[in-house]
């Protein structure tokens, strides 16, 4: 999610010359979809507030 909001645009349009297993996790992380950034957002904040209260 980040490093598509930061470096996707970049990514597209200069093609950098990466190696083979970086490359695909960058496809990887340029695919995901706005509704399972949505969902680990949420999910994120569950475990936080859960995590939080247990150490309260």
């Amino acid at each position: 999610y980040e490093f598509r909001n930061n470096h996707g645009e970049w990514f597209r349009s200069v093609k950098p010359d990466i190696g083979p297993g970086i490359l695909e996790r960058v496809q990887e992380a340029l695919a995901v979809s706005e509704e399972n950034i949505k969902y680990s957002v949420a999910a994120r904040s569950e475990i936080h507030s859960a995590i939080s209260d247990l150490l309260k």
